[in-house]
């Protein structure tokens, strides 16, 4: 029971980054909105085709491959946001 809790803590904030994440992303990409949509969808296809019958293969017997799996998948999401954060630009004044 204590595990259904935990994943409820996890799953508490993806109701606002399912909705802003992409708003986000496209954002950056104004001059081709269906491009970039295009590309969000497909990659989270992908990785969700890729993940799921590899925590199946690694069996249902214990919670181990869902924990392996979305840790997994926080470290493929840090990494994509380090690679393509940008520094704000300090020499842009606001009129």
């Amino acid at each position: 029971m204590w595990a259904l809790g935990l994943v409820g803590i996890g799953f508490l904030g993806l109701g606002q980054v399912f909705a802003t994440a992409p708003a986000l992303a496209l954002a950056r990409v104004p001059h081709a909105a269906g491009t970039g949509s295009a590309v969000l969808g497909t990659l989270q296809s992908i990785l969700g085709a890729a993940v799921a019958p590899l925590m199946g293969i690694a069996g249902g017997h214990t919670s181990m491959p869902l924990f392996l799996g979305m840790t997994g998948c926080a470290l493929i999401a840090t990494l994509a946001l380090w690679l393509t954060r940008q520094e704000p630009d300090l020499t842009r004044q606001k009129r």
